[in-house]
């Protein structure tokens, strides 16, 4: 079927006889996560650099063997993290830039399908986004899972500063952050390429207006421009052989967060430690 809707190209019958067929230059994985580290592993074999959807790996022991592939091709793998091309999050992590370490507070929410089986998918990009625009890691974790669908996580940054994400089950997907820090607060949301005003009836102004040319077609929304920006950098890379974008490194930092919390969810809400992610150097607290 996607064979017959792209004229002129080639269908193969497996991910192995594509890549032995040498006619391509990087490779795209989105398939089921149970298979992401296998495709990925064979296809650095094979010479090509990957993006591969989050989570990059059905266990940390997978994203191990991911990652020694990458060392051993000498090749980068670029985990697809889209939402750090978000433009409104993108200014927020300018503007925090240079912070001091403490005062940090941080609100953050992913309204999920109602059917969605996995919440904690949706949950371990939205921590990796925090953590992306606040440029700190992930010291402690702890979970809370309410009946109605909603699970949430409250994190501890080292270097200070705190944030609780939630993912909750709706009928329309949603996402919103509201940051406090340095006596001011930013907020963004996916209908909305703005950060502030945070509030009021101005911002609800603005981001009517922002509704409105979208829907008459002149604008796409921040989440569909945000996979533009994660497959334009994916190319540039590939085209340049300059990487840049979310690595292994940030992609294992998600997986540990989630099995923290999943861990932390089996003992009650314990707080959990994060272990430190392989490649990034410890922090201090």
């Amino acid at each position: 079927m996607v064979a017959r809707s792209a004229p002129g190209c080639r269908a193969f019958d497996s991910a192995d006889a594509l890549l032995g067929a040498r006619v391509v230059d990087a490779v795209v994985i989105a398939a089921p996560m149970e298979s992401r580290a296998s495709l990925t592993v064979s296809a650095l074999g094979a010479g090509l650099p990957v993006l591969v959807e989050p989570p990059m790996a059905a266990s940390l022991e997978e994203a191990d063997w991911i990652r020694e592939a990458e060392r051993a091709g000498r090749l980068s793998v670029m985990v697809g993290f889209n939402r750090r091309w978000w433009e409104a999050a993108e200014q927020v992590r300018r503007a925090l830039a240079g912070a001091p370490e403490g005062e940090l507070v941080v609100e953050s929410t992913i309204a999920i399908d109602v059917g969605d089986p996995d919440p904690f998918v949706a949950l371990g990009a939205h921590l990796d986004l925090v953590r992306h625009m606040v440029d700190r890691e992930i010291a402690i974790i702890s979970g809370l899972r309410e009946a109605t669908g909603e699970l949430e996580a409250h994190v501890t940054f080292h270097g200070g500063g705190l944030a609780s994400c939630r993912a909750r089950p709706a009928e329309r997907p949603e996402e919103s952050i509201i940051v406090r820090a340095g006596g001011r607060t930013y907020q963004i949301w996916s209908g909305s390429d703005r950060i502030r005003p945070p509030r009021g009836r101005g911002r609800r102004a603005l981001d009517l207006l922002d509704t409105a040319v979208r829907r008459v077609g002149l604008a796409r929304d921040a989440v569909a421009q945000s996979y533009d920006g994660l497959l334009g950098g994916f190319v540039h890379s590939v085209q340049t052989r300059r990487f840049r974008g979310p690595t292994t490194s940030d992609g294992t930092a998600a997986l540990l967060a989630i099995a923290a919390l999943r861990r932390s969810l089996e003992e009650g809400g314990t707080e959990m430690m994060v272990p430190a992610t392989p490649g990034k150097p410890p922090e201090a607290d």
